[in-house]
């Protein structure tokens, strides 16, 4: 809808404030008329009061002053409130829709952008929510009803309207020419500065890497180098900002100094009064304050344009929700999963991760995955899972494939034990259950016993996750425990340590598997005869060549030749 009208994702959003924008514009439309008061007040003065020396109308004019600055003060407190408020409303709206739209995109969408990218993703909108409430966006405002002091300056000084009329012109000319030069640049500090960002965030993930190669002076040169470059586009732009303010001012006063030249002239014509030429000079200041205004914004305009078209980009793609607006939904699955011919590629890569495979996997049967690292064999409990879409081929569960379902309740419907599982701000004991959140204590009590970790978690089970000593051993048979207490048709396990198999929560683990026969589909990277043993197929994956899936006895067979 959107697209047909041409409106991008947030003018969309800010139409729904168009009441209030009205509100707030027929105030300033006010607060503008009253806000002539001061200007034609001075002009009265000098003409009837000082000139003729002649009292009597100076109270009247005061009480007339001062009733109009205690309205334009009334005034000014009403608008003010508004525009917190519709500030407010923007920063909640816009940043918990930015937030939601994140988490609801495609992983494979997520895991591509760095950390940096995501935080700078989150606080795109900072700059339009500041928009809002400075004063940048008051000088929007003012524009349309410069009109009313041109008018009336006209009515008072007749042709000495035209200096500022002229200035505006100049003020437009400024404007543009330096708006193009700062929005080349900007967009170069912005890349520079970006790329900053993201190799210091990712130099911390990497640092022990570095000290162990021992790359540490290759790393201060290349950041000594990024920084320099930012720094210097960075003073290129606080430059060309400079100039146009300064440019600005300097339009400024030359407008004063025209005022006063041309008044005098029109003094001495007798074609103004004293009264009128001062009267002008202030209702000048106040025709050319916005535009004044806008020019020595440049660059915090700019920002905001580019912060703008940051949020429609973002919000234009397609999350898991809307994509699955006219998905198939399924109650429960069953678990018959069919990989047809699924070839999976990873973005900007040369070979595929996982090429051509084939496997009809029946409910309450095992896989098991085997394979060099680096073959594709967690991608492929991705694929299954939902994670990741296959470049050709499809992947079906229960006849459906995978793409025409709800996302969401897919996963929810798959117990996933990953290599490296993560934790997140709670107690353990949410930890947990954090796919099966209605678990009683018997149950979770159940699930850790039979991961072996109720040992080490029973007395820890209230306690924040950050006041765990969190082991690897542990993590991987906390994660054990929450696929357990899922009681999902389908399990993913990714590959386990081999002192984890070796131990009681491998023996469990193995157990498990043979309990689960005919039950529930489970698929495993194993690379120990044990599991292997357990397996009704077996998947071998080889980098640069073609997956090979069938029986475990021939594909045990295929295994030993390949060896």
């Amino acid at each position: 809808m959107r697209s047909a009208v041409k409106r991008g994702w947030f003018s969309a959003l800010v139409g729904r404030f168009s009441v209030s924008f009205w509100q707030v514009l027929v105030t300033c439309l006010a607060l503008n008329i009253f806000a002539l008061a001061p200007p034609i007040f001075i002009m009265m003065v000098y003409d009837r009061v000082i000139s003729p020396y002649d009292l009597s109308s100076l109270a009247m004019l005061t009480a007339g002053v001062s009733m109009a600055l205690v309205a334009e003060w009334a005034l000014r407190d009403i608008r003010s409130e508004g525009l917190a408020w519709m500030t407010a409303r923007l920063d909640n709206l816009v940043g918990g829709r930015i937030f939601s739209h994140l988490i609801g995109l495609s992983p494979a969408l997520i895991e591509r952008a760095s950390v940096a990218a995501q935080v700078a993703r989150i606080r795109t909108f900072e700059s339009v929510r500041d928009f809002f409430s400075s004063a940048v966006f008051l000088s929007f405002l003012e524009i349309p009803f410069v009109v009313i002091a041109v008018g009336v300056m006209w009515a008072v000084a007749g042709p000495l309207v035209l200096v500022p009329v002229c200035m505006i012109a100049g003020y437009a000319a400024l404007f543009f020419t330096m708006q193009a030069r700062i929005r080349r640049v900007m967009r170069l500090a912005a890349k520079a500065t970006s790329a900053r960002q993201q190799f210091i965030i990712e130099s911390h993930e990497r640092l022990r890497s570095i000290r162990v190669n021992g790359l540490g002076k290759a790393w201060e040169d290349k950041f000594d180098t990024l920084t320099g470059r930012d720094a210097v586009l960075g003073f290129r732009l606080s430059f060309l900002g400079t100039v146009a303010e300064t440019l600005a001012h300097a339009l400024t006063v030359l407008s004063a100094v025209l005022t006063i030249g041309f008044g005098v002239g029109l003094i001495w014509a007798g074609s103004i009064t004293t009264g009128a030429l001062v009267a002008s000079m202030i209702l000048v200041w106040r025709i050319l304050l916005p535009f004044y205004s806008l020019c020595t914004m440049i660059p915090r305009l700019e920002q905001l344009r580019s912060s703008i078209e940051q949020v429609n980009s973002l919000m234009d793609i397609e999350s898991e929700a809307e994509l699955a607006q006219t998905a198939a939904s399924l109650n429960a699955l069953r678990g018959h999963i069919v990989i047809d011919s699924a070839t999976l590629r990873y973005e900007n890569a040369v070979s595929p991760a996982i090429d051509s495979l084939m496997l009809d996997l029946p409910p309450g049967r095992m896989a098991a995955v085997t394979g060099r690292n680096g073959s594709g064999k967690s991608s492929l409990l991705k694929l299954v899972k939902g994670l990741y879409r296959p470049e050709s081929g499809a992947v079906r569960i229960d006849g459906y494939d995978i793409r025409q379902m709800d996302a969401a309740e897919l996963r929810r419907q798959i117990a996933y034990v990953p290599q490296k599982p993560d934790f997140f701000p709670g107690t353990l004991r949410e930890n947990i259950a954090i796919g099966n959140p209605f678990a009683s204590e018997t149950d979770i009590e159940n699930a850790l016993l039979l991961a072996d970790a109720w040992e080490d978690c029973r007395s820890q089970l209230d306690k924040t996750i950050a006041e765990v000593h969190m082991t690897p051993s542990l993590a991987a048979r906390l994660s054990l425990a929450r696929a357990y207490l899922q009681n999902a048709a389908v399990v993913l396990i990714d590959e386990m340590p081999n002192t984890l198999m070796n131990g009681t929560a491998g023996e469990n683990l193995r157990t498990y598997i043979r309990q689960s026969h005919g039950k529930r589909t489970i698929i495993a990277v194993a690379h120990r005869g044990d599991l292997l043993a357990l397996a009704d197929v077996i998947i071998h994956l080889r980098r640069g060549a073609k997956a090979a899936a069938g029986n475990r006895e021939d594909m045990l067979r295929h295994l030993r030749e390949a060896a």
